[in-house]
């Protein structure tokens, strides 16, 4: 078990409760922050959610928690994205227009191709991964995907898990010095979706 305090952001848009649990089943002080200042003073961050990149962005804006997030991550203290929460990192999202999003990695958020494989992608994927910390000590390979699009970064450096879909490789996971992300939803993915966020626990400082 690990004793880790662990704050998730609420802004009105995400799966807390499921987010809550994965996190409490593994010994840690879970509790939700919906105010800027709140932020400020915390220890790791989970940036959750589904659904659209641009009500996101709005909702983080609208409650003041865009500049506080922004903050905790570029002074170095950790951040955990899942799903929608993963996509928020990036530069620019094309999901219904164009915005912007935090820019933490240098990327684009595209719609999947539906020419690849059946659009929106929903259900288990086995994916590859490239960190052995992260995905280490795993009992399968296979995690629950629900979303119609995907991180596309500009360098494959921070790339550390990927998934087939169709014949295009597309990203599954990211980590970037305090920042790591998954596309997956690894509090539906079972012991294996928990073990990962065990391992990211401990690979966070």
């Amino acid at each position: 078990m690990l004793k880790r305090k662990v704050s998730i952001i609420d802004y009105g848009i995400g799966n807390l409760l499921s987010v809550r649990e994965a996190f409490r089943f593994l010994g840690c002080e879970v509790n939700t922050c919906k105010e800027p200042e709140e932020v400020k003073s915390l220890d790791i961050l989970v940036l959750s959610g589904v659904g659209n990149f641009s009500s996101a962005i709005q909702k983080i804006k609208q409650k003041n928690l865009f500049d506080a997030i922004d903050t905790h991550v570029k002074e170095g203290k950790p951040l955990i994205g899942i799903c929608l929460g993963m996509q928020l990192f990036a530069t620019v999202s094309y999901e219904n227009g164009i915005h912007k999003g935090f820019n933490w990695i240098k990327a684009k958020v595209e719609r999947l191709d539906e020419n690849e494989s059946r659009v929106p992608n929903i259900g288990w994927r086995e994916i590859k991964h490239l960190d052995n910390q992260i995905f280490k000590r795993l009992r399968d390979s296979s995690f629950y995907f629900m979303h119609s699009y995907h991180l596309v970064p500009e360098e494959n450096s921070c790339i550390i898990a990927t998934f087939q879909f169709g014949k295009a490789q597309i990203v599954a996971a990211v980590k970037k010095d305090n920042i790591v992300g998954f596309q997956f939803h690894p509090e539906k993915s079972q012991a294996d979706g928990i073990r990962v966020l065990y391992n990211t626990l401990e690979s966070l400082k």
